[in-house]
């Protein structure tokens, strides 16, 4: 009591009032938890504009996605079959038989791989090797088709099934189709296909083109 009043007494002389240590222990703990606030305060905003800036990371990226993926739909190749052309049969084939495909889109077509097979029915029945010869896999013509170009792909001569006759598809006894499909991809790489299957019209000497898309006939 007495060095505690004397200690209190000298700071009082001194012209400074007295400071018990508890006051001093609860502005330290006061200002600590105020620092602490303002911390977790602004962790809390920088993690808010952290995951603000990702969410507009992942919205720009999507964009540019969506964008590059209306631009390959919009600014692609399309490759058509333009016509086909034969010298008409004889007793064993069909003479010289080619396909011209022509890219009515936008861009190059790559990776370009044609193949086609002549086909027969008799009484609307099909004869064997119908199109199981059929595989653009193995069958590498010209490669790349550019925009607005039409490029000629001869059928190779072994494309004919054992049924063929000339004469009985003159005289209309054997029905004759040219069955076909190209495979392409787009600048994107994305795998592109077109099918086609016309029928040959002996009375005009030439293969006619359907009216109407159906199993082998059609554009992706």
């Amino acid at each position: 009591m007495v060095q505690e009043y004397e200690h209190t007494h000298r700071n009082t002389e001194a012209g400074q009032p007295p400071q018990p240590s508890w006051i001093v222990s609860w502005l330290t703990l006061g200002v600590s938890v105020c620092l602490a606030g303002l911390y977790w305060h602004h962790a809390g905003i920088m993690k808010g504009m952290r995951s603000a800036a990702d969410k507009q990371t992942e919205l720009i990226e999507s964009q540019k996605t969506l964008t590059q993926q209306n631009y390959l739909a919009t600014h692609r190749p399309r490759l058509h079959i333009a016509g086909i052309f034969t010298d008409g049969p004889n007793a064993h084939d069909m003479g010289m038989t080619c396909v011209y495909i022509r890219n009515r889109g936008a861009n190059l077509a790559k990776e370009v791989l044609f193949d086609a097979v002549f086909t027969i029915k008799i009484d609307d029945i099909k004869q064997p090797d119908w199109i199981e010869k059929l595989n653009p896999t193995i069958r590498h013509g010209l490669t790349e088709i550019s925009r607005g170009e039409t490029v000629t792909y001869p059928i190779r001569q072994d494309a004919y099934p054992s049924a063929f006759n000339g004469r009985k598809i003159q005289g209309g006894e054997q029905d004759l189709m040219l069955i076909g499909r190209v495979l392409y991809k787009d600048e994107g790489g994305i795998l592109r296909n077109t099918g086609f299957g016309w029928k040959y019209d002996s009375s005009h000497d030439e293969f006619v083109r359907p009216e109407k898309e159906d199993e082998y006939n059609y554009e992706d």
